[in-house]
């Protein structure tokens, strides 16, 4: 009985380690997800401020060709 016992508790340690190891991996890919999901969401903020500059810009190229065409 006590060698099944120590061979239960081996098991149970090896069980244990093994846990360990899967939560440190799954918090590093947690880790790598949420520094993903940041890049994604700066890229798509200046995709959008990209988007908002060059409508701006075409606004105001327009407003000045209208201003130019009412001088003449």
């Amino acid at each position: 009985q006590g060698n099944v016992v120590g061979e239960h508790a081996k098991r149970v340690d090896g069980a244990r380690q093994a846990l360990l190891d899967a939560e440190l991996r799954l918090a590093s890919l947690r880790k790598v997800l949420e520094k993903r999901r940041q890049e994604l969401t700066l890229l798509q903020m200046r995709r959008d401020q990209k988007q908002t500059d060059e409508r701006a810009a075409l606004q105001y190229r327009n407003a000045l060709q209208g201003a130019a065409s009412q001088e003449y």
